[in-house]
């Protein structure tokens, strides 16, 4: 928003401020209809023209799958979740260090499903994420990605080789600032230099960078089985 763009950031429903338990919903389509949701309501309250996705980790993943469906122009992707069945595979490495696991409670629950550092899935939620693999999503060629990894990070070198040999416009770069996003915000240095090479890719060269301000005229977006109060920038 400093930069000169209206910013939309939301909770996922039953997740943050986001009424509901995400233990009822099937995490993957959730997400998707949240994302198409905030989309539309971006677009109607907002006075946008072209809208950008910025997502970290899962919230990268869903972003690209729900990319062509929103008519998205430009698509930041941080460190992405490509395997749904590999992140899991990681989470569970994690919770088995001594460290962790007696930090937040872990494992199966009653009924199915399991919890990871103290976060629960469903049966149904763990079954989507297990079927999903960014090699196959479908991005408009108009889409421009800018696609920030780790150099641990694999998959995403990958994925980034892929969609540019079919014809996307992929900017891939190393990105060492992982850690002040993902981790404890009290111990670890903000991330907001490292996020300034994102502004200035989204931003669009005739565009100054200003401070805005996005105040709809509606206060709520809701979908299907949620209700979300947007913070405004």
């Amino acid at each position: 928003a400093a930069s000169g763009m209206p910013v939309l950031r939301f909770d996922y429903p039953g997740t943050g401020d986001a009424p509901g338990d995400e233990m009822n919903r099937e995490l993957i389509a959730s997400r998707c209809r949240a994302v198409v949701d905030a989309c539309r309501f971006f677009r109607e309250q907002g006075n946008v023209r072209r809208i950008a996705f910025v997502g970290l980790r899962l919230g990268a993943t869903i972003a690209a799958l729900q990319a062509e469906t929103c008519n998205v122009q430009n698509l930041v992707m941080i460190e992405p979740v490509v395997s749904g069945q590999d992140w899991l595979h990681q989470l569970e490495n994690l919770q088995a260090i001594p460290g962790v696991r007696n930090f937040r409670s872990s494992g199966k629950l009653k009924g199915g499903g399991a919890k990871f550092l103290g976060y629960g899935m469903s049966m149904a939620s763990l079954e989507a994420v297990r079927t999903v693999h960014l090699s196959t999503a479908s991005l408009q060629k108009t889409c421009r990605v800018l696609m920030l990894f780790s150099d641990r990070s694999l998959d995403a070198g990958r994925l980034s080789r892929q969609w540019i040999e079919e014809g996307l416009d992929v900017d891939a770069r190393p990105y060492a600032a992982l850690s002040q996003l993902i981790g404890d915000p009290t111990v670890v240095k903000s991330a907001t230099d490292s996020l300034e090479g994102v502004a200035s890719w989204l931003r669009p060269e005739d565009v100054k960078a200003k401070p805005v301000t996005f105040k709809p005229a509606a206060p709520f977006i809701s979908g299907t089985d949620y209700k979300e109060q947007p913070v405004f920038f």
